[in-house]
């Protein structure tokens, strides 16, 4: 049944931020799932998508740092970049190392995972959908390439 244990979704929480540093085009679809996440609220009556700051630490000139600030410059984000003693000074439990910096981005958060594959299924019945689990699929083949 939808929000088993088996599924790439399954699990308490997954993060999400509006900074993506894997590739800059990422963040209009992070975006808009934020969007999304937040209408699936509605009918549910329950918080699924969380939001609060989320620091990346790595290495100066590393992707961590550089493809968030990439990101947040090119879509003109919120984060911002912090030194290693800005990062100590707001985040006490953290010792940075001198050769590491870090990106702060305030409009990240974390969605709970599997209420929202739960959710997305009920919601997709009620506009009609038809939802099978437990069903053996012997082969497929697409309707056109």
């Amino acid at each position: 049944p939808p929000g088993h244990d088996r599924g790439n979704s399954h699990g308490d929480i997954r993060i999400i931020r509006p900074g993506y540093l894997e590739h800059r085009d990422y963040v209009p679809l992070l975006r808009r799932a934020s969007v999304l996440w937040d209408e699936l609220e509605q009918p549910t009556s329950q918080q699924l998508n969380r939001e609060t700051d989320f620091l990346q630490i790595g290495p100066t000139t590393g992707p961590t740092v550089q493809g968030a600030l990439t990101s947040a410059w090119q879509h003109q984000l919120t984060n911002r970049p912090f030194s290693t003693s800005e990062v100590e000074q707001r985040f006490p439990g953290f010792r940075v190392p001198e050769s590491m910096s870090a990106v702060l981005n305030p409009r990240a958060g974390y969605l709970r995972a599997e209420p929202g594959v739960i959710a997305h299924a009920k919601e997709a019945v009620k506009l009609g959908a038809e939802v099978r689990t437990g069903e053996t699929v012997p082969s497929w083949e697409p309707d056109s390439l």
